[in-house]
């Protein structure tokens, strides 16, 4: 799939360069960020205006679930353990929706906050839980270790100044930071 400055998101079939199907959001902004949902048969695409869009490939490309989110930046979409995540830095959270409830009036919905601005994060499986990482302007990486419940994060230091970039795996969490230092975590 691919965004446009208009909204507008285009699937093609990368095998023959057809075009499967044109979705678009009037006054959206230009398209950010776009995730296949590979659980719920769906494309989410996040727009420059804090609009959250799934649509349903099922259906003929139909809107299966619109969201307003009011504090950008955002750092990106993200498909893990059923939940389709969310990641501001404009209001230092996490949002997650339980993606087999977008289609029902009764969405599942969390919301995860950190104590400082993140400026990467990364989603991962881990031991069958879903996780989220995000790493701060401070050199923190905070790691929540299960979506949907109310726990607290659990606060790794070792980075002396922000870190720039994460990646997850389902036993391991990277993390680079500005300090010039790569670091290994057991998750």
């Amino acid at each position: 799939g691919a965004g446009d400055s208009s909204g507008r998101v285009v699937i093609v079939n990368v095998r023959n360069g057809e075009v499967i199907n044109e979705f678009d959001v009037e006054s959206s902004g230009r398209v950010e960020h776009l995730k296949i949902l590979e659980s719920g048969g769906a494309v989410a695409s996040l727009h420059a205006d804090g609009h959250l869009v799934v649509w349903d490939l099922q259906r003929g490309g139909a809107m299966l679930f619109q969201a307003r989110l009011d504090h950008g930046p955002y750092l990106g979409i993200a498909e893990v353990g059923g939940w389709l995540l969310v990641a501001s830095s404009g209001d230092i959270s996490v949002e997650a929706w339980q993606i087999n409830t977008l289609r029902s009036r009764k969405q599942r919905h969390v919301q995860l906050f950190q104590q400082s601005e993140p400026t990467c994060w990364c989603s991962g499986v881990l031991k069958e839980s879903t996780m989220v990482a995000t790493g701060g302007k401070e050199g923190t990486l905070r790691v929540w270790r299960k979506v949907g419940s109310n726990t607290q994060p659990s606060l790794l230091f070792g980075h002396k100044k922000q870190i720039l970039s994460i990646c997850c795996s389902s036993w391991r969490i990277v993390t680079g930071g500005s300090d010039s230092v790569a670091r290994g975590w057991d998750a």
